[in-house]
């Protein structure tokens, strides 16, 4: 029941969105620009929840939200990620540490369980799903009513 509900909310909306013709794209990529945002700020305060005094704070400082885009298969997405380097260099990693591979590895944690597992971006995501959501209607809702009356 609640996957046939949730396909008829994507048609309906799918149809409105057909209706802004010109400024389809518009009221996407704001819709999914609000909503990225949300959960970032989510991924963020549990980030520095976890983070200890010794953190250099620069993986936080390289999360970021990608430009919306549409797919191949005609889905727009937009990515919350990590990008760039930290200041702390060694043998091994010259450049620095990946950001990237930091937020991996506290996300996952380590097989020897040095670091335990977070698992921040499904926390993130499981508890501001109806808040995304929402305010995502909200930002279409406000396209609807300057194009559509």
């Amino acid at each position: 029941m609640a996957r046939v509900r949730g396909i008829q909310v994507a048609e309906e909306y799918a149809l409105r969105l057909s209706g802004l013709a010109d400024h389809t794209e518009e009221a996407v990529t704001a819709a999914i620009q609000k909503g990225a945002g949300i959960l970032a700020d989510a991924m963020r305060r549990d980030y520095e929840a976890i983070l200890g005094p010794d953190s250099t704070g620069q993986m936080l400082e390289s999360m970021g939200i990608t430009p919306v885009k549409m797919d191949k298969n005609g889905w727009w997405n937009a990515k919350i990620g990590f990008d760039g380097y930290d200041a702390r260099k060694s043998k091994r990693w010259p450049k620095g540490v990946p950001n990237q591979l930091k937020a991996r590895v506290l996300e996952s944690g380590t097989k020897d369980g040095r670091i335990k597992k977070h698992e921040i971006i499904k926390k993130a995501l499981r508890a501001n799903r109806d808040r995304v959501e929402k305010a995502m209607e909200e930002e279409l809702d406000k396209y609807f009513e300057k194009y559509l009356g």
